[in-house]
């Protein structure tokens, strides 16, 4: 999960797919920066377009992904298990990006890291 999808986020996405990284969630509220993330194989997501809240709407693609077969004997990570804050100087709102909140997305990354990885 890349926090937001600029230069940098593009760059740690692209870079994310290119070393085998299955699900590459790129978190924007800028269209064109979300297509070019979509371009670079990257599962775009408006953090401004849409009517839940950014956690909940990756949780629950990541539920819908982690089912089948190979999931049967094994307790799948429900989390996201790597995530870069690339935002850098402004932090935009997640409900108005004309206000700044440089909290929202660190609060997000760690509700959404599986922090059991390893354990």
């Amino acid at each position: 999960m890349v926090f937001p999808a600029g230069a940098v986020g593009l760059l740690a996405a692209h870079s994310a797919r290119l070393r085998g990284g299955a699900q590459v969630y790129s978190v924007d509220a800028i269209p064109e920066r979300l297509d070019k993330a979509g371009e670079l194989g990257a599962i775009r997501i408006n953090f401004i377009r849409q009517d839940q809240d950014t956690v909940e709407l990756i949780r629950e693609h990541r539920s819908k992904w982690r089912t089948g077969p190979a999931f049967w004997r094994k307790n799948p990570l429900c989390e996201v298990t790597c995530a870069i804050d690339a935002i850098g100087f402004h932090a935009r709102a997640e409900t108005d990006c004309t206000k700044q909140d440089p909290l929202w997305a660190m609060q997000a990354i760690a509700e959404l890291v599986n922090l059991a990885v390893g354990s």
